[in-house]
């Protein structure tokens, strides 16, 4: 009879990079929203507590339950969890229940609650494909196996680009799954079609939308846009820039005060840049870059392959949602509405982000 391997303790570094970056998310959250939650509730504290009460806490809690529970329960309800996120995404584009926003239908209005389920999405690829992947093996060459993953692919991004106007999101899901094709036993031919056949949908998204065609040539040739098509990347720079080596202080900013459009969500990183300087910016992208380095070395530590798929998608969640917040910020890319992991405003991400992490907590257990 084989013997039960005795499962470690909970990976500590990662547990500490993840609570600190979660603090330092509140800290400069309560900064970056004070001037508009002042404005419309009278009361700065506002946008804080309601990351407090439907973000963070029930993230702690749902962190600690995934990182505790049996881990073949993530393995056993994998797929029924990517239908479920199928099935929510479908129901924001429709009433009663689909709320839209800035005339994109992208949240669920659940009474007490509204999420994005575009988040919940991100989350079930990562943990279907790990699924389907461990269970064909070399079977997955074969052309109904190639189909099964398109589809499982290509319903999502479709949902969330073509429906859901959600052109960033769509590319952090692509870009998961295709990480976790890399990483795969699939062919490298059926790879190159599938990255050939995103870059046709990109293409597509981009010249389909006006928005968007505006938010590159505003990229591309600021000079030519409208005063308030360069709001948003003008005032990211001045707040960049104005931070200096060490920056203005704690709750100092100036851009916040209604300069930023999206003070708390989409530009938060550049109110940080401002109160905390080059020296509180690097040692925030280091910060993340400790979480991803941890990860990728459970990665080397893990052999379950199961595991070793959830935890190559999270890196390049991570990573990619990451640099894309920076990279507007300072102008490397175009305005995406990407918000910056755990230091953005944003419940239902920072409750997935939360579940993400557990589980990885949870793989944390079995590394050698």
């Amino acid at each position: 009879m084989q013997a039960i391997p005795k499962l470690k303790s909970i990976d500590s570094p990662f547990i500490i990079a993840i609570g600190l970056l979660l603090l330092v998310g509140l800290v400069i959250l309560q900064s970056a929203s004070g001037p508009v939650s002042n404005d419309k509730y009278g009361y700065i504290y506002y946008e804080l507590v309601t990351q407090l009460i439907k973000g963070v806490l029930p993230g702690i809690a749902i962190f600690f339950l995934f990182a505790h529970i049996k881990f073949s329960l993530f393995r056993k309800f994998a797929i029924f969890g990517w239908i479920v996120a199928i099935a929510l995404n479908i129901m924001a584009l429709f009433p009663p229940f689909g709320v839209t926003v800035n005339g994109a239908a992208r949240w669920l209005d659940i009474g007490f609650f509204r999420i994005q389920p575009a988040e919940i999405l991100k989350l079930s690829i990562i943990l279907c494909l790990a699924v389907v992947f461990t269970q064909l093996g070399k079977k997955i060459n074969k052309g109904g196996a190639v189909l099964l993953v398109s589809f499982i692919i290509g319903l999502g991004a479709i949902i969330v680009v073509g429906f859901q106007t959600s052109l960033s999101n769509g590319i952090i899901l692509l870009a998961i799954s295709l990480s976790i094709l890399f990483q795969s036993k699939i062919n490298f031919r059926f790879i190159g079609i599938l990255a050939i056949m995103v870059a046709i949908s990109v293409g597509i998204a981009l010249s389909s939308e006006n928005f968007r065609g505006i938010r590159i040539n505003t990229w591309l040739n600021p000079e030519q846009a409208t005063e308030n098509e360069r709001t948003q990347i003008e005032n990211n720079l001045i707040a960049v820039g104005s931070g200096g080596l060490t920056g203005v202080g704690l709750g100092e900013s100036r851009q916040k005060f209604f300069y930023l459009p999206e003070a708390s969500t989409d530009s938060i990183f550049a109110v940080f840049a401002e109160e905390t300087g080059f020296i509180g910016s690097v040692l925030l992208i280091n910060l993340f870059i400790f979480i991803i380095v941890r990860m990728l070395w459970l990665h080397s530590k893990i052999s379950d392959e199961f595991s070793r798929y959830i935890l190559i998608g999270a890196v390049t969640w991570i990573v990619l949602q990451t640099l894309l917040n920076i990279s507007t910020t300072i102008q490397l890319v175009p305005v995406t509405g990407v918000t910056l992991p755990f230091i953005s405003a944003g419940g239902s991400s920072t409750i997935v982000l939360c579940a993400l992490f557990g589980i990885i907590a949870n793989i944390s257990k079995y590394r050698q």
